[in-house]
């Protein structure tokens, strides 16, 4: 009986320990990838651009792509929030003196 309290103790142990916490869902594997995107580019605005959509340059007077903001696996840009596991592409374009970070959902 002894030694099969212990096994079980064991087993529970190797249970415990063999779960992990660091265990991330797809979309907030993208949110980091894209927060080290933007530290290694110096990218300070984030445009949501319809896939297939082109992009022009804005103007010097432009303040598109100010109001983001990165939270759990969701960026809400202006007024709108969208989930990181529907981001079809990424890209940086470089406009008037800033870089873009542009996302495709």
């Amino acid at each position: 009986m002894k030694k099969l309290s212990i096994l079980l103790l064991l087993s529970l142990f190797f249970a415990v320990t063999s779960c992990k916490e660091d265990d991330f869902s797809d979309a907030e594997i993208v949110a980091q990838e894209l927060h080290k995107v933007m530290e290694e580019n110096d990218i300070h605005r984030v445009v949501s651009v319809g896939e297939g959509q082109s992009w022009s340059q804005p103007t010097s007077n432009n303040y598109i792509g100010y109001d983001f903001e990165f939270y759990s696996h969701f960026v809400r840009i202006e007024k709108v929030t969208y989930n990181l596991d529907k981001l079809v592409k990424y890209e940086i374009k470089k406009g008037d003196g800033f870089h873009y970070l542009l996302l495709s959902f």
